[in-house]
């Protein structure tokens, strides 16, 4: 008898989740399989993601190249670091690009899908700007920085 209740109660609570999905949002494609699909600028975001995990690492390196030219006992103009510190730079700016041409590319879908896809969309955009602004604001601290230092010590040479 026991028995039998108990798969009476999973009957019945098979048939409770059955309804917890309504009619109406499974025929406006609603519910689960909506779920399941991703947005179409996923493929994007990673691309800016890994981009942008590259750009911090390249900032770094870059400040330790400027580190290393300024203190080097001589001050040649023509040194390898110097051309070492102008292939770095290039590489960040051609990586800002391609990340702001990347977040263009995501926005151009903030106004597709549902609220919520709109609304995700929106927060990516804002997230990856957000970020790109922090480490833009990082890379021209680092380049002003290493210019004043230059400077000085064009001065003190004088």
């Amino acid at each position: 008898n026991a028995i039998r209740n108990r798969h009476i109660y999973t009957d019945q609570d098979t048939s409770e989740r059955m309804h917890l999905v309504s009619l109406n949002d499974a025929e406006h494609g609603e519910g689960l399989f909506e779920a399941s699909m991703p947005p179409i600028w996923t493929n994007q975001l990673e691309e800016a993601q890994f981009t942008i995990s590259k750009l911090k690492t390249k900032i770094q390196e870059l400040k330790m190249l400027h580190s290393r030219n300024l203190h080097r006992p001589t001050f040649d103009e023509n040194s390898e670091d110097e051309i070492l510190i102008e292939n770095c730079t290039a590489e960040i700016t051609t990586m800002f690009n391609s990340v702001h041409r990347v977040v263009q590319i995501i926005k151009s879908h903030t106004f597709e899908g549902n609220l919520k896809e709109k609304q995700l969309t929106s927060n990516v955009v804002r997230s990856l700007a957000a970020a790109l602004q922090d480490l833009s604001i990082q890379f021209r601290a680092t380049q002003n920085t290493y210019l004043r230092q230059i400077q000085s010590r064009e001065e003190r040479s004088k």
